[in-house]
């Protein structure tokens, strides 16, 4: 067996952290640098509170909404999210999904990534 891992960062806090690949015949990691549920949420209320905003200045636009930092956030669970779906898809390999604690960034890739893989949603 061959087996993928996708994690979200790297921390190794004591209690968290991530599996040692010694254990994995063939594995490998792959660290996605996604912010944790809080700077998910930070952000996601910063482009919404720019959106609803009706002093918003439509000539600075694009750069107000880099500064929110979601199109960033965004792009990282996307691109975990691809990965994990091309490697389930086009390798026939599993994947474990794990991030440090294991409620958010797991949640939000593994349901992305099944919804790429299902073809009654693509």
């Amino acid at each position: 067996f061959h087996y993928g891992f996708i994690l979200s960062d790297l921390s190794t806090c004591p209690g968290y952290g991530y599996e040692n690949t010694n254990y994995y015949r063939g594995a490998s990691i792959n660290f996605y640098g996604i912010g944790n549920i809080h700077a998910v949420r930070d952000s996601y209320q910063k482009v919404c509170a720019l959106c609803l905003s009706p002093n918003t200045s439509n000539i600075q636009w694009m750069q107000l909404v880099e500064n929110t930092n979601w199109p960033s956030m965004t792009r990282l669970i996307l691109s975990a999210s691809w990965q994990t779906a091309f490697h389930v898809h086009y390798n026939r390999l599993p994947v474990l999904l794990h991030c440090s604690h294991g409620w958010d960034r797991t949640s939000q890739v593994a349901a992305l990534s099944q919804l790429l893989l299902d073809p009654h949603y693509r």
